[in-house]
C-alpha cells in the first residue's frame, strides 16, 4: 500500500523504501529471488535520488542475498561497495552492518575462521554504541557460533544468551534459540535441547519463516539422535 500510495504521488524516497520493506519480508520467508528484485529496485531508486544512507544500506543488503545464495566473492563485493558510503557518511550503523556481513562471509570457511572474529568484534562495540538490538544481536550469535566451533560451549552459551536478550520480540529470535538448543544437546541435556528447538519452531512458524522451521526441526531430530530415539527423530 506504501509502494503504490508513493508512485501516485511520485515520491521517490517513499517508494525505495517501500520496495526496501518488501524484500526484508520476502528474506524473512527465505523467498530470496523476489527479495532481490525488491532491493535491486529499492538501490536503483535510492541512486537516482542520491540517498547515499539508502544506498549503503541496500548494497548491503543485496550481498545478504548473494551469501545466502553461497556466491561469496558477489557478497563480499557488495559488502565493500556498502562500506564506502557509510565511512563517508561515518554511518556506525552501516559500518557495523559491512563488518557484520563480511565477518558472516569469512566464517562459511574453517580456514578464515579467526578473520570472521575478528570483523565481529570490530562490529561489536559500533553496535552496541548505536544501541541497535538487531546488530547487537547477531554479531554476539556470530562471535558465539565461532566460540562453539571451536569447544568453548560456555563463552559461546554466555554470547548466545546476549543475543537472545538483544533479539527479544525481533523475528531473528529463532536462530538463536537453536544455537542454544545445539549447545545443550552437546552437552547432554536433551529436555533443554528440545525445548529450545521446540520455542524456536514454534516463533518461526508464526512468522512464516521456513529456514528457521526447517533448522527447529532438525534441530529437535538431532537431540533424538543423541538419545538414541530413532522414530522421533525420524518423524
Amino acid at each position: 500500500q506504501a509502494k503504490d500510495l508513493a508512485e501516485k504521488i511520485d515520491f521517490k524516497k517513499g517508494q525505495a523504501y517501500a520496495l526496501k520493506n518488501i524484500g526484508l519480508a520476502y528474506n524473512t520467508q527465505g523467498k530470496y529471488v523476489e527479495a532481490l528484485q525488491q532491493w535491486q529496485e529499492s538501490l536503483k531508486l535510492f541512486e537516482l535520488i542520491d540517498n547515499q544512507v539508502g544506498i549503503a544500506n541496500m548494497l548491503n543488503n543485496i550481498g545478504v542475498i548473494y551469501a545466502n545464495r553461497g556466491d561469496d566473492a558477489r557478497a563480499i563485493e557488495y559488502y565493500l561497495k556498502s562500506l564506502k558510503p557509510a565511512e563517508e557518511l561515518k554511518d556506525t550503523l552501516r559500518i557495523a552492518t559491512a563488518y557484520l556481513n563480511i565477518g558472516a562471509v569469512y566464517f562459511n570457511k574453517t580456514a578464515t575462521r579467526d578473520l570472521a572474529l575478528e570483523y565481529f568484534l570490530k562490529a561489536l562495540p559500533l553496535s552496541i554504541a548505536t544501541a541497535d538490538k538487531d546488530a547487537i544481536g547477531t554479531t554476539t550469535v556470530n562471535i558465539g557460533e565461532i566460540y562453539f566451533d571451536k569447544g568453548d560451549d560456555s563463552t559461546a552459551l554466555v554470547y548466545f544468551e546476549k543475543s537472545r536478550k538483544a533479539y527479544e520480540g525481533s523475528e531473528n529470535l529463532p536462530y538463536t534459540l537453536n544455537d542454544i538448543g545445539k549447545v545443550y544437546e552437546k552437552k547432554r541435556n536433551f529436555m533443554e535441547a528440545i525445548r529450545y528447538h521446540e520455542m524456536a519452531y514454534e516463533m518461526a512458524k508464526k512468522l512464516d519463516a521456513k529456514n528457521d522451521m526447517a533448522i527447529s526441526l532438525l534441530g529437535i531430530a538431532k537431540t533424538y539422535i543423541a538419545k538414541g530415539e530413532a522414530k522421533p527423530a525420524l518423524e
